[in-house]
């Protein structure tokens, strides 16, 4: 089951800090926070979800469960329904139609880690063979009430960073006039996430399933994800009004 982690944006919808940097002691680890991804209040994203996975495991041998969690993720999906994800496309979609890259909060810090789609995929792929595997498929580190996987590539992104890049890279295309840089209020935006902080380390993959992420980086996506989505919205360049 994909969800994205409800660690620190739980903690920072709670405590109102938004767009404020992420803190050391929200960053969880797959492995060594366990207990705590495990015991999430009621209230954080996607917990009903995870209750009725984790449940499953007390009602059967014959079901292997594992719940995956990834950050943000971006890349082209290679399916044949929706190939586009959420938060960056919207980022995208509201700098093009708004005019202006958004700064969350007093300092427009906070920060989420990220993976491309092809190692989201890449690691499905692993829990695949592992369930096929004799051995793997009764690893109770890898299947069951342990098997809580984050998915992250090791490299992060501000916010308000990402926002200024698809801003200069609307310029380059001809999409927008000029950069513009607004701070608003988490209550202006579409997707809150762009004023929380989402911190995680993906230590269960890469130790049990050797999962090792290769996909390209976010940079690098942004300026097919600022072409697809212009012309989604029936965009025309500067000039061709």
């Amino acid at each position: 089951m994909p969800a994205y982690p409800a660690n620190q944006i739980q903690y920072d919808l709670l405590h109102n800090r938004h767009g404020q940097p992420p803190l050391p002691h929200e960053t969880y680890s797959d492995l060594a926070s366990l207990p705590r991804l495990l015991t999430l209040p009621e209230s954080a994203p996607h917990r009903d979800v995870d209750k009725i996975v984790l449940t499953t495991n007390h009602l059967t041998l014959h079901i292997k469960t594992a719940i995956l969690a990834p950050p943000t993720i971006y890349g082209t999906g290679r399916g044949p329904l929706n190939t586009t994800s959420q938060q960056l496309p919207s980022l995208t979609r509201f700098i093009l139609t708004r005019q202006f890259a958004p700064r969350v909060g007093p300092t427009g810090l906070t920060e989420w880690d990220n993976i491309h789609i092809t190692d989201v995929s890449s690691l499905f792929l692993c829990l695949v063979n592992a369930a096929l595997n004799p051995i793997q498929g009764h690893d109770e580190d890898i299947f069951g009430l342990k098997a809580y996987y984050f998915c992250e590539n090791g490299r992060a992104h501000v916010w308000s960073d990402v926002a200024v890049e698809i801003a200069h890279e609307s310029v380059r295309q001809g999409y927008l006039k000029e950069v513009v840089t607004k701070t608003v209020g988490i209550e202006e935006v579409p997707d809150k996430s762009w004023g929380t902080n989402s911190k995680s380390v993906a230590e269960r993959a890469r130790r049990y399933l050797d999962w090792s992420p290769q996909g390209r980086s976010l940079e690098e996506e942004i300026p097919g994800i600022v072409e697809t989505e212009a012309k989604k919205l029936g965009l025309k360049r500067v000039g061709e009004e």
